[in-house]
């Protein structure tokens, strides 16, 4: 019996959808992950240790100190970091993680993660996904701590702080009070 060349063909079809999505799934980890590392932890992790600054967009700042965020879970250890620690942990990272702060001050919500967190609470699926809010607090403390930051840093910064979203241009006008290369 022959086989049916249209099931081959939808078959065909499936296989290469899967390995596509896989191949994608794969390739956007490897662009997220910096290869950025101090005492033999991401920059990830020390990111998640960094304390949080809430920018208002009417331009106040409060800074939250010690509060754990561990996005989906992770964690290493059960105490967080000294603030020091942390500190000297992004310095000795140096400008190799300065892209990975500038697109996390950048982020926002975007409707597909609005729904994600919709059907992720009705599901009731307890996994947290990271808040860009909560992200965007803590890439402003890390960026302040690397001041002074490069030019080529700054301009982007700038370019944010013209953005449509009003929460990520507070938040990058706040990271720029402290970019001395822009300063008159």
């Amino acid at each position: 019996m022959l086989s049916n060349p249209r099931k081959n063909l939808w078959l065909a079809g499936g296989a290469f959808v899967l390995i596509a999505a896989i191949i994608g799934v794969i390739a956007i980890r490897a662009a997220s992950n910096s290869g950025v590392s101090y005492n033999g932890k991401p920059l990830k992790y020390w990111f998640s240790q960094t304390p949080i600054m809430f920018v208002s967009t009417n331009g106040s700042a409060d800074m939250v100190l010690n509060i754990p965020i561990r996005p989906h879970g992770e964690g290493y250890g059960c105490c967080l970091e000294k603030d020091d620690d942390v500190k000297r942990a992004f310095w000795s990272m140096g400008t190799n993680c300065l892209p990975f702060l500038v697109r996390k001050l950048g982020g926002h919500k975007t409707r597909v993660s609005w729904y994600a967190i919709y059907w992720q609470h009705r599901l009731g699926i307890k996994r947290i996904p990271a808040d860009k809010d909560i992200e965007r607090g803590q890439a402003i403390v890390a960026l302040k701590w690397m001041d002074p930051l490069p030019m080529q840093t700054c301009e982007k910064i700038q370019a944010l702080s013209k953005c449509k979203n009003p929460e990520v241009a507070a938040a990058a006008k706040e990271a720029l009070s402290e970019c001395h290369e822009l300063k008159p």
